[in-house]
């Protein structure tokens, strides 16, 4: 079992994310508040008409609290998809690759995407990209999604995350084990 660090964030050495499928931004907010001191939290989303909305928010909006807002202007986000970033063999390492693809079956009470759901990536992603993503990553990927029997099937070293009354969970493919 992979042990983590559970100093306080303040404790812990930064590091560096890409959130490869952005939307809305939500997933970006929490890493860019949650993360050590000098973390680097990048962003990408293939819609240019989502990444306009969401840049603005990033850069606009104020939040109530201080922390918040702050944690919104340190993400840096570009028009971009993350195939080219994968596929390429230039670019930045990232620490964490941070994958939130649209779900094959929709959560029907996630109300925010259904008006925007025509312009979202919907292109789920393949073994060869995973494989790609673990050779780009420096630590871990970490996938959103609610059905990880491909997923299971393709690297049985996946460590799952979620509470059992969760609609969606968390797969975590450690890079150093995957590479061995």
């Amino acid at each position: 079992m992979k042990e983590y660090d559970l100093r306080p964030a303040a404790a812990q050495p930064p590091i560096s994310v890409l959130d490869c499928t952005c939307g809305f931004g939500a997933d970006a907010a929490v890493a860019s508040f949650g993360l050590p001191a000098g973390s680097r939290v990048d962003a990408l989303e293939v819609s240019p008409l989502l990444e306009a909305v969401t840049a603005w928010g990033f850069s606009h909006f104020v939040h109530k609290k201080d922390d918040v807002t702050a944690a919104l202007r340190r993400i840096s986000l570009r028009c971009g998809d993350y195939r080219d970033y994968l596929l390429s063999d230039d670019g930045p390492v990232y620490d964490v690759l941070y994958f939130d693809p649209m779900f094959q079956r929709p959560v029907e009470a996630s109300c925010q995407f259904q008006p925007v759901r025509a312009i979202m990536e919907h292109g789920g992603l393949t073994r060869d990209l995973i494989e790609r993503a673990l050779q780009k990553a420096r630590r871990r990927v970490v996938i959103k999604e609610r059905d990880f029997r491909q997923l299971c099937r393709d690297f049985p070293d996946v460590a799952l995350y979620g509470g059992k009354y969760s609609r969606i969970g968390y797969a975590v493919l450690e890079c150093d084990s995957w590479k061995k």
